[in-house]
């Protein structure tokens, strides 16, 4: 789930931007966000445990320590923009849809313990 929204979310600032900033300086946008960054985080905890959980990354993403450390992060990403951030802007259509699901849909359904 967090990879199908980060990918279409990309893809959305890309073709917004191609005649603004260009795809270099959007890709250098999207990397910046700390929402990108941790469902990134949460896509590659749950592929590396569901497709290669025995390799040496897939055990370090594995970890007590990794899978809690992530889900800080995604949960830090759903209240601070749930309380803060969320009122600065109304994103509506497909933007609204990518943008629930990186900052409530995937908070929501992390959980440290599995």
């Amino acid at each position: 789930m967090a990879g199908s929204a980060l990918l279409l979310q990309y893809v959305l600032l890309i073709r917004s931007t191609l005649d603004t900033i260009g795809p270099w300086l959007a890709t250098l946008q999207y990397v910046s966000f700390f929402t990108i960054l941790s469902n990134q985080l949460v896509a590659s905890t749950t592929g590396f445990a569901l497709t290669a959980a025995d390799s040496r990354i897939g055990m370090f993403f594995n970890r007590a320590a990794v899978r809690g450390g992530v889900a800080l992060c995604i949960g830090m990403t759903g209240l601070i923009y749930g309380f803060v951030l969320s009122s600065s802007w109304a994103p509506s259509g497909l933007q609204w849809l990518v943008d629930t699901q990186p900052h409530y849909v995937v908070p929501c359904c992390i959980s440290p313990g599995g």
